[in-house]
């Protein structure tokens, strides 16, 4: 995909353009993003 959108409580929260970038650099920044939501942890 050359786009990602992240919704957030059913809002865009972000999008995410590929652009010249290659597929790593692309992915680690998804990654990134994620982890600005954050979340819930659970013990397992």
């Amino acid at each position: 995909a050359n786009r990602v959108v992240m919704l957030k409580d059913g809002q865009i929260f972000t999008e995410l353009y590929q652009g010249d970038d290659d597929k790593h650099t692309f992915f680690k920044e998804i990654i990134r993003v994620q982890s600005v939501f954050g979340g819930v942890n659970y013990d397992l």
